[in-house]
C-alpha cells in the first residue's frame, strides 16, 4: 500500500490572501522558483499565465473548478509545471496538489522528496510524498520504478477524486514520451 505524508510548509495555516500574494507574479522563470543556475536552460524563456491558460484550455474539457494533481520529481520541468498549474487551477476556482514519488531506492530519496515540498509550500502549493514500500526487483529497476510511479500516482488520484494528473517531461526522457504518446 502507498504511504503518504505531508511535507513541511504545505500551505496550511496561512491567511487566505498570503499564499495568493506569494504566487501572483507572472511570468514564471526557473530562477523565480529556485532552480539552481546549473539546471537552467540557457534559453530560459518565461511562459505567461495567459499562455499556460490557453494551453490548458486546449487540453480540456475541465470541470468548472478543476482539481488537479501534478507529478513533481523536483526537476525544473516538473516544478515549473506544478507552479503554473497551481496558479491556473486557483484562478479557475479549483486546486492543485503536487505529488512526489519516493521510490526508496537510495537512502537520501526520502529527504529529497520532502525537499520538493519545501520549495512548493512557501509558494502556496500543497505537496504529498508517495513512498514505494515493499521489495524492489533485482533487475529491470527503471521499468519497475516507472510502473510503480504511475500506479502510486493513479491510486492517490482515485482515492482523492482527482480526475487530472499532469506530468512534465522533456525530450530527453524518451521512455515517458513514448508512454504519453
Amino acid at each position: 500500500p502507498a504511504a503518504e505524508e505531508f511535507s513541511q510548509g504545505h500551505g496550511r495555516g496561512q491567511a487566505p490572501g498570503q499564499a495568493r500574494a506569494q504566487t501572483a507574479a507572472l511570468p514564471l522563470t526557473s530562477s523565480e522558483i529556485g532552480i539552481p543556475t546549473v539546471l537552467r536552460n540557457a534559453q530560459d524563456t518565461a511562459l505567461t499565465g495567459a499562455e499556460f491558460a490557453r494551453l490548458m484550455k486546449a487540453a480540456g474539457p475541465w470541470e468548472p473548478a478543476p482539481r488537479i494533481a501534478v507529478a513533481v520529481s523536483g526537476g525544473a520541468d516538473s516544478l515549473a509545471l506544478a507552479l503554473l498549474a497551481e496558479r491556473w487551477s486557483r484562478a479557475m476556482g479549483g486546486e492543485a496538489v503536487a505529488l512526489t514519488v519516493d521510490h526508496a531506492l537510495r537512502r537520501e530519496s526520502g529527504a529529497e522528496a520532502r525537499g520538493v515540498g519545501r520549495i512548493l509550500g512557501p509558494r502556496g502549493m500543497r505537496h504529498r510524498v508517495l513512498r514505494w514500500r515493499g521489495p524492489k526487483p533485482g533487475t529491470g529497476i527503471q521499468a519497475a520504478a516507472r510502473a510503480k510511479r504511475y500506479e502510486l500516482l493513479g491510486a492517490w488520484c482515485r482515492r482523492h477524486g482527482i480526475l487530472h494528473l499532469l506530468v512534465a517531461h522533456h525530450l530527453e526522457d524518451q521512455a515517458e514520451t513514448l508512454l504519453l504518446r
